[in-house]
């Protein structure tokens, strides 16, 4: 995508702190952005932004919120006077059976993983449009959403509304024929803390293999980045940094759909199957 800007560009980053988040930082740091970080965690966002060179913009945001949101993008436009890349990247993971699951896990699912994002769009898509330059959002789903499998059902669900939603806004700028473009990164497994969530005594042990799963077979925030940035430059909508992990899957879930069957894989499967984030 030549018109978009990324050497001297701004990248504005949610869920900055740690994970998918942290990778990326680094990575638009070393291609010369400058940056707006965003973390609910606001210790560990200075601890992260001291590892940084630079200025970063820091600002504590929960992204539930849709007020927390707009003083992000004002915070954003009073230094900069136009954004590049918008990552709504904020996400949480629970583990446990669908019923077992509280009400306040399913609120707070659906408040971070898909509230955060229409926020983050509604926050600045307004505003990048009326900029009339190119620019892309890039939410993260995951590849959960194409190969969904037992004991993450709140995390499943939560991608697969941003999935639809990233592919609503994405029509919509098209019909405007705004330069604006959106991208669905879909990651695979990659060692993050995302699963550093509260489990009760049945949930636990599905967490902690989850868990183990990601440690052993997933890939690095950096190397992700790494991965995700060939696409954003290549002006990819669907970024798969981990195409090894969805496509054999995929295929074989393609076939049982057209047989009318399409089993979830279980937690602990092999590692050639293994698709959750």
């Amino acid at each position: 995508m030549t018109d978009l800007r990324i050497s001297n560009g701004v990248a504005v980053i949610t869920g900055a702190a740690s994970g998918i988040g942290s990778g990326l930082t680094r990575l638009a740091q070393g291609l010369g952005m400058a940056l707006v970080l965003a973390d609910q965690k606001e210790r560990a966002l200075e601890a992260f932004a001291a590892s940084l060179d630079g200025d970063p913009l820091l600002v504590p945001c929960d992204v539930r919120e849709p007020a927390a949101l707009e003083r992000l993008a004002d915070a954003t436009y009073a230094r900069h006077d136009a954004v590049d890349l918008l990552f709504n990247n904020a996400g949480v993971m629970h583990a446990g059976h669908a019923w077992d699951m509280t009400p306040e896990i399913w609120r707070h699912s659906f408040a971070v993983n898909v509230d955060g994002v229409v926020n983050g769009i509604r926050a600045f898509a307004p505003r990048l449009i009326a900029t009339k330059r190119a620019a892309r959002i890039i939410n993260t789903a995951s590849i959960a959403r194409m190969l969904p499998s037992g004991m993450i059902a709140a995390y499943t669900a939560t991608k697969f509304a941003v999935v639809g939603l990233t592919e609503c806004v994405a029509a919509e700028l098209a019909m405007l024929e705004s330069p604006v473009t959106m991208a669905l990164l879909a990651p695979g497994p990659v060692v993050s803390s995302i699963l550093d969530q509260p489990a009760d005594a049945k949930a636990a042990p599905y967490r902690d293999r989850l868990q183990e799963l990601q440690d052993k077979y997933g890939i690095s925030a950096d190397d992700l980045a790494a991965r995700a940035f060939e696409g954003i430059l290549r002006g990819d909508y669907w970024l798969i940094p981990q195409p090894e992990t969805l496509f054999p899957g995929l295929e074989a879930r393609e076939a049982a759909l057209r047989t009318r069957a399409t089993p979830p894989l279980p937690v602990g499967q092999p590692k050639e199957d293994y698709t959750s984030q």
